[in-house]
């Protein structure tokens, strides 16, 4: 079954993929795969640095502006889940979908200089989180969750959850008791 995923955050890194055919003039566009993931810029490069290798994954025909990668951001693609590809996660995101539409899940990008580190010798995550990518680097982390409606996960700050504010899906932080907007 097809999920909806809303789009909320995409990791630091970005490359594409262009078709084997090298004389095909949609090769960098329609028959192209576009890659994002966490990393850390290292120079004129990224460092993936990844606990856990992960990919999203865009196909040339998934209705993207390859130009434009943030736009993806608020929009809803369906998606068949998170699957494993040669040794890594991969969460396909199989075209954008329209209309009045609510997603069931959300992909979020968590950077621990803005929500808090996480410790993975805790119980960080409840059963509604999936982690698609994680880098770790000079103390520094960064994840691609997937995250159900019920999805939670913490980190030093508190316990991150989706919620929905002025029509808009946003990760709202609990912490004591209180709940603030990221």
């Amino acid at each position: 079954m097809e999920m909806l995923v809303r789009i909320l955050g995409v990791g630091a890194e970005w490359w594409v993929r262009p078709g084997p055919d090298r004389s095909d003039p949609l090769r960098f566009t329609k028959h192209a795969a576009y890659f994002n993931t966490t990393g850390f810029p290292h120079g004129g490069k990224f460092r993936r640095s990844w606990k856990v290798p992960g990919v999203l994954r865009f196909n040339g025909n998934s209705r993207i502006n390859p130009h434009q990668p943030k736009d993806v951001l608020g929009c809803i693609f369906g998606c068949v889940g998170v699957t494993r590809h040669m040794g890594q996660n991969r969460l396909l995101a199989i075209g954008k979908r329209y209309g009045p539409l609510s997603p069931t899940h959300y992909l979020v990008a968590v950077d621990s200089r803005l929500y808090g580190y996480i410790n993975f010798s805790l119980q960080w995550k409840n059963e509604g989180v999936t982690t698609v990518a994680l880098s770790e680097h000079d103390g520094q982390q960064q994840a691609l969750l997937l995250l159900s409606a019920a999805g939670q996960f913490a980190t030093a700050a508190g316990v991150w959850r989706i919620s929905r504010s002025n029509g808009e899906d946003r990760l709202l932080l609990v912490t004591d008791g209180q709940e603030h907007w990221a």
